[in-house]
């Protein structure tokens, strides 16, 4: 891809269609040429095995492959504040959440919708991101909860926009906008 080669001077990506993890190489980020990238968004962030779109139980080498790209993104772009990789059943696990807390401690904008993150990831994003404002976490069927409500009361000042779990919905207090985002968590 042309990009990390003859922009290096690019502030904004956004991919507003689909995009296979596997076809978003590593290379792009760990050279550093996308250095002074400031937001990364994909749409529908997601992973092929095969020849068909997995769409079910997340696999060890599919959570391998996506943890190992966000964590390439992190090291290799350090000026990120708006972070979106958003997907059904993208494999991102609270390993990747370990490299975003270390490599984008001043992240402002999360999205990681559709991952398998746990209530520890979600703990550690309180804990270690505290310049960011915005989590969305949409079909993490990993997530409790409990471990919503526990990050609410930890940080009022971060607005979680999702659903826990496969089906259900837990409102604290629904945002201005519900066409826009759905379900939103603040501590009160």
């Amino acid at each position: 891809m042309i990009l990390h080669d003859q922009c290096p001077l690019l502030e904004e990506l956004r991919f507003m269609s689909s995009f296979e993890i596997e076809g978003m190489p590593r290379k792009w980020f760990a050279a550093g040429a996308l250095c002074g990238l400031r937001v990364l968004e994909v749409q529908e962030f997601y992973f092929e095995e095969g020849e068909e779109i997995l769409r079910g139980a997340v696999t060890e080498y599919r959570s391998s492959m996506a943890d190992a790209l966000v964590i390439a993104i992190a090291k290799g772009c350090p000026q990120l504040s708006v972070l979106l990789l958003n997907g059904l059943h993208t494999g991102i696990t609270d390993k990747a959440v370990r490299g975003i807390e270390q490599f984008l401690p001043r992240l402002e904008r999360l999205g990681i919708c559709g991952s398998s993150i746990t209530d520890g990831g979600l703990a550690l994003i309180g804990k270690k991101l505290e310049s960011l404002r915005e989590l969305r976490v949409q079909y993490c069927t990993l997530m409790t909860a409990r471990g919503v409500l526990e990050l609410a009361a930890e940080r009022e000042d971060l607005v979680v926009i999702g659903q826990v779990g496969p089906v259900g919905y837990l409102p604290n207090r629904m945002c201005d906008d519900d066409d826009w985002c759905g379900v939103c968590w603040w501590a009160d």
